[in-house]
């Protein structure tokens, strides 16, 4: 029943308060039916459990005695209330949740617990074990493994959490090494991986030093721990940048910028395993072939290297002419009619744009961000390429009355704010026509392209390795 816990609170409110007024020495805290009893004296909290346990069986409740616990300093031991016996508690024990400890020298029992409760827990074992698609364990590692640590960090202090964070960034480093069948990550690739999402990394952040302030916030104003939080990923970011190679940055860069994440957090744009599994490793920049391996023209197979390796050339026009049907198939779902490199739109020019919907006309191209150049923003080269297209085609489509706006793409997902306009600006078309949502479809629009980009790079390198 929905309405169990309200009305047993509604219940019992009276009662609880009558018993602290008649007891304004002790403090009495109660959750639903867990009350908590704090006084100075022995005396005074027995008085007011005795109370208590009166009050509430005038209203058909009585405690249960095996769940209760006395606590005080020293070693005593302590009984007697009322007609039940309470037990002594002389270790760690929970109360809401949060361990507590009658002595100092219980502190390693309440150590021991919280470890315990981590590591014994069924999901680790069923998160390695079980099939499942990679971008579907990856959700769960991020949005359900992490969490299981923060309610532990924040009710108790480093020293009692920090063999559990330590075992759970243990079992993140492992699963995410399975998932990508490494061996091993370089130190660099996993405090990338640490990094939130909109910086370039997985958003897979270090729990021990999360561990390190996350108690001491819970006692300062609010959002102290958020603003902590982000001056660690703030720190992971500048000593990633201060030590990073021109490849290294311009992998970072390219990761952090608009769209390149999509395949991390939209589910339209799952992708399959094996194309998942390189988008990371090209996203961490660790290296996709076996160390020395060799590209089909005889040069060492780095990701930056097939990236823009010429001798590929067939396969880049290949992943350029499945996105631009990605986006033509897509329009057609939404009722719209759309020429793949129309014919009729240039006249004794062999050069054509490479779709027309309505109005509306592009020329796709997708950048490559990686190499040894440094960028020093995300994005710049996909921008670069955008002025070309521009100039290639925007005094073009003015003269005839079309709107034109370059389709533009980095190899790692990124996309340009031109990009988007065009695809909301046809999606758009279909809101108007269909009443279909224009935001919907624009993100369905995108979802595609980047899912059909990031295959197209699994074909890249395969004809790159000979697979």
């Amino acid at each position: 029943m929905k309405l169990g816990p309200l009305l047993f609170c509604l219940a019992t409110q009276e009662a609880f308060e009558s018993v602290q007024r008649r007891h304004p020495n002790v403090t009495l805290t109660a959750y639903l039916d867990d009350v908590t009893i704090v006084g100075s004296t022995d005396a005074e909290v027995t008085s007011a459990a005795d109370d208590l346990t009166r009050t509430c069986a005038a209203l058909g409740i009585e405690p249960n005695y095996a769940k209760c616990r006395f606590f005080t300093a020293g070693d005593r031991a302590r009984r007697a209330i009322v007609d039940g016996t309470v037990a002594c508690a002389t270790g760690a024990e929970k109360i809401l949740g949060s361990f507590f400890s009658p002595n100092e020298s219980a502190a390693d029992d309440e150590k021991r617990a919280v470890t315990e409760r981590i590591t014994s827990s069924v999901f680790w074992k069923r998160l390695r074990e079980m099939e499942m698609r990679c971008h579907v364990r990856y959700q769960l590692l991020r949005v359900c493994g992490l969490p299981r640590m923060q309610f532990a960090m924040r009710t108790h202090e480093y020293a009692i959490v920090c063999d559990a964070a330590h075992w759970t960034d243990r079992q993140v480093e492992e699963i995410l090494c399975a998932m990508l069948r490494k061996r091993k990550l370089s130190e660099r690739a996993m405090r990338q991986a640490r990094l939130p999402i909109k910086k370039g990394g997985l958003g897979l952040r270090s729990q021990l030093a999360l561990a390190t302030f996350a108690h001491e916030c819970t006692l300062l104003s609010k959002g102290a721990q958020k603003e902590r939080t982000a001056q660690l990923d703030a720190q992971v970011l500048s000593s990633l940048l201060s030590a990073a190679s021109a490849p290294e940055t311009n992998a970072l860069l390219a990761a952090s910028a608009t769209g390149a994440s999509k395949p991390l957090s939209d589910v339209e744009c799952a992708l399959s395993d094996e194309a998942w599994r390189l988008y990371v490793q090209v996203r961490l920049n660790t290296r996709v072939s076996d160390d020395g391996m060799k590209c089909c023209c005889g040069q060492d197979a780095t990701n930056a290297h097939v990236f823009s390796c010429t001798h590929l050339a067939k396969a880049k026009i290949a992943r350029h002419d499945a996105v631009v049907r990605s986006v033509a198939r897509c329009l057609k779902q939404f009722g719209l009619d759309s020429s793949v490199e129309p014919s009729s739109a240039v006249e004794g020019n062999k050069s054509r744009p490479d779709l027309m919907c309505a109005t509306y006309v592009t020329d796709l191209t997708i950048a490559n961000p990686l190499g040894d150049a440094v960028r020093y923003e995300p994005l710049m080269a996909a921008h670069r390429a955008e002025d070309v297209k521009n100039r290639k085609w925007a005094d073009w489509a003015e003269a005839r009355g079309l709107a034109f706006s370059p389709l533009v793409f980095e190899a790692t997902g990124g996309h340009t704010q031109a990009t988007k306009r065009w695809l909301n600006a046809a999606a758009g078309l279909g809101q108007a026509m269909f009443a279909r949502p224009g935001e919907t479809g624009t993100s369905a629009l995108l979802a595609e392209c980047i899912k059909t980009l990031h295959t197209g790079n699994l074909m890249l390198f395969a004809n790159a390795l000979g697979y």
